[in-house]
């Protein structure tokens, strides 16, 4: 039985020890490409939600009306129909 999980073993093994790579340095601190990495992506995650008010700023006004004016039309058009 020992001799039929080995291989599975072994690959669970190499992954860990990849993702150990990944996330600790050689002392063990958190690797500082991984801080560099979630620090990159936070800020593009920030920068998308700054454009995303900025579309919604522009957008807004709008699009507002115009629901409140396609909304008008179905009820006009279920009122008539």
């Amino acid at each position: 039985m020992a001799g039929a999980i080995k291989p599975v073993q072994e690959e669970y093994k190499n992954t860990l020890k990849e993702i150990s790579g990944v996330l600790f340095d050689q002392n063990l601190d958190i690797s500082p490409e991984l801080v560099m990495n979630l620090e990159a992506a936070g800020q593009h995650v920030a920068n998308m939600a700054q454009d995303f008010k900025s579309v919604a700023a522009t957008v807004g006004p709008v699009v507002a009306p115009a629901l409140e004016l396609v909304g008008t039309a179905l009820g006009f058009a279920a009122d008539n129909a």
